[in-house]
């Protein structure tokens, strides 16, 4: 893979994962990112199953668990902050297992990072590989693929100072640039980009507010009539706690309709402002660390459903090609899974880029079409319309945390989701496990 010129398009998790081990392999990487920095912005993301595996071949795997937010478990609390169900950190997995995982069932995984500090570790480790080419503040602006040479042209514009090139030559370009992907739209058309985005009926505002000491290191979640949520979760920061608002708009379309139309953070927050204004527990809290944030954004949720992953030389990965919304909670899981086995494929045949692109959607897709598959009545089941409707709810809740707390319960939850443990990628031979600590030293 030595003379092999690839442009990954995105610095998030994908990207990052995909330069990492494309760079291993000799590749010689240029990653472009349109932001002037990476972004640290987003929810709190963890990992589960083979994706461990994933973070360990990295050499991260140790500073992850060691730079994680500490979160002990999920209440979920009534507006005077009683708690009506708790669901502790699973136990861990059997030593040395990636695919295992232990006893118990819970929102909270094993390891949970913020998003700023893993794609923080994921760039200083990527940095230390010379095969890896940065262009920041820059986006791609077209793609030109000559199919008789088997090279991609790639015409890019600075966001900043005007200082990327003009054009570039790659023999592979890797679209890592998330759910809005401007890739994705570039490779398929705007039509077929389109159709691939799949709501799912909700609508999530993230953003962070000042820590207070009732926050401790248990998340709370506050359940709201009118398919309302509220979370508030620790950040392993004194300083900061990550704030969720989420609204259900399942048989509502007017109401998915304002949601759409607020195009503005100022109209975004406004809107936020008034349909939690009734929310009581800690809203007006929430509400105020957002109106002063400077790290919010709302997002609709939604799935990425494309019938293929590539053309000729243009190849997407992770929330570009295959999103399966925060709802599924594997996210980030296959994100670093679909990289890893991008990068392991094309290491396989770097001369045959056509037959490691098809292998790679050969190994992942049977998995993501299954982690899209989403629990019958999801979201709308849990986030009821009525008080009465709220008050079952967590009445279920708190029997179910319970149950899981009794021997029997251990027993029936022991192995965690099955999505997680069930799948494994091939054995790539381009890179091992790196048993050595990584030589990135924790800030």
């Amino acid at each position: 893979m030595n003379n092999l010129r690839i442009l990954v398009s995105g610095g998030g998790l994908a990207g990052l994962t995909a330069a990492h081990f494309l760079a291993k392999a000799g590749a010689r990487v240029t990653v472009i990112e349109r932001s002037p920095v990476l972004r640290a912005a987003g929810q709190g993301v963890d990992f589960a199953g083979a994706a461990r595996r994933v973070l360990d071949q990295m050499g991260i795997l140790s500073l992850v668990k060691t730079s994680s937010t500490s979160e002990k478990g999920t209440h979920v609390v009534d507006s005077d902050d009683t708690r009506r169900a708790s669901f502790p950190v699973p136990d861990p997995p059997p030593e040395g297992s990636y695919t295992e995982q232990g006893s118990g069932f819970s929102p909270t995984n094993e390891i949970e990072i913020s998003r700023g500090k893993l794609v923080d570790i994921m760039y200083r480790k990527a940095k230390e590989n010379d095969g890896i080419q940065w262009m920041f503040g820059s986006r791609v602006t077209s793609l030109n693929q000559d199919d008789g040479a088997g090279v991609v042209t790639v015409s890019f514009k600075g966001e900043e100072d005007g200082s990327s090139p003009p054009t570039g030559t790659f023999d592979l370009v890797v679209g890592a640039d998330g759910m809005g992907s401007r890739m994705r739209t570039m490779t398929f058309g705007s039509e077929v980009s389109s159709a691939s985005v799949k709501p799912v009926d909700q609508h999530t505002a993230y953003f962070t507010i000042p820590w207070t000491p009732q926050d401790g290191q248990w998340s709370r979640i506050h359940p709201l009539p009118q398919r309302r949520f509220q979370w508030i979760r620790p950040l392993g920061d004194t300083s900061l706690v990550s704030a969720y608002l989420a609204i259900t708009t399942h048989k509502n379309p007017s109401l998915a309709a304002r949601l759409r139309a607020a195009r503005t953070q100022t109209d975004q927050k406004r809107l936020l402002r008034e349909l939690f204004a009734d929310g009581g527990w800690e809203t007006e809290r929430i509400l105020d660390g957002m109106d002063k944030g400077s790290d919010f954004y709302l997002q609709e949720v939604a799935q990425i459903k494309l019938p293929t992953w590539s053309s000729g030389r243009v190849v997407l990965v992770g929330d570009a090609a295959y999103c399966p919304s925060p709802l599924s909670g594997m996210g980030s899981s296959v994100a670093v899974l679909g990289a890893r086995a991008l990068a392991g494929e094309i290491s396989r045949t770097p001369d045959d880029i056509a037959g490691a692109l098809k292998r790679y959607e050969d190994v992942m897709r049977p998995h993501l079409e299954d982690v899209q598959k989403l629990a019958w009545g999801v979201p709308w089941i849990v986030t009821p319309k009525t008080r009465l409707g709220v008050e079952i709810l967590k009445t279920i809740f708190g029997l179910v945390s319970w149950g899981i707390t009794t021997r029997l319960g251990k027993w029936a939850t022991k192995g965690g989701d099955p999505q997680a443990r069930e799948f494994e990628l091939p054995d790539y031979a381009d890179q091992k496990d790196e048993k050595h600590p990584t030589s990135i030293e924790r800030r």
